[in-house]
C-alpha cells in the first residue's frame, strides 16, 4: 500500500495538511500483510489550478499541463517500508459504528475500548505522515516530521 498525502497550497506555499486521516493505519490494521510505502512528491513552484474558475469542467477538455503554460518541477521520492504494529482489539471500529447504524446503544466500556483503539490508530496515522514529511523539504512539511528547530516529530494529532 502506497501511502500519499496531497500538498496543501496555503499562504503562499505548498505543505501537509496539518491533520492526518486515519485511512491509511486503519486499512493496514484490517489488512493481513500489508506494507505501507510512504511516497512524496515535492511540487516546485505555484500550483496549476490557482485562480482558474471551473477547474472541474476544464480537466478533459484541456491538457493540464498547459493551463499555466508550463509545466512544473517534481520530485517523487519514495520511503522506506513501514510496518505497523498490530492494534489490539481493532474489530471494535466495526463493532461499534456497525451498532451506531442501527441504533443500538454503545455500552461505556464498548466506547472505552473504541477509544482506545481509535487513539492507537491516529498515532499510527501521524508515524506515516512523520514518515512522508521526512521525505519532503523542512519548509513543505507543515506540523509533521523532523525539523531542525524542535528536532521532533509529531507522535499524535
Amino acid at each position: 500500500m502506497a501511502a500519499y498525502f496531497d500538498p496543501q497550497y496555503a499562504g503562499g506555499k505548498w505543505e501537509l495538511p496539518g491533520r492526518a486521516g486515519n485511512g491509511v493505519a486503519y486499512t493496514a490494521q484490517i489488512t493481513e500483510g500489508t506494507v505501507i510505502l510512504p511516497v512524496a512528491v515535492d511540487i516546485q513552484g505555484e500550483p496549476f489550478a490557482m485562480g482558474k474558475p471551473d477547474l472541474g469542467r476544464l480537466i478533459g477538455k484541456a491538457d493540464i499541463r498547459k493551463m499555466k503554460g508550463e509545466q512544473k518541477k517534481v520530485t517523487v521520492n519514495i520511503g522506506k517500508p513501514i510496518v505497523l504494529e498490530d492494534i489490539p482489539d481493532i474489530e471494535m471500529i466495526e463493532y461499534v459504528i456497525g451498532k451506531r447504524e442501527k441504533g443500538e446503544n454503545v455500552t461505556v466500556e464498548e466506547r472505552e475500548k473504541f477509544k482506545l483503539v481509535t487513539r492507537a490508530i491516529k498515532a499510527q496515522s501521524a508515524e506515516v505522515m512523520n514518515a512522508i514529511a521526512s521525505l519532503l523539504p523542512e519548509e513543505k512539511r507543515g506540523p509533521w516530521g523532523p525539523h531542525e528547530d524542535t528536532n521532533s516529530d509529531i507522535s499524535e494529532q
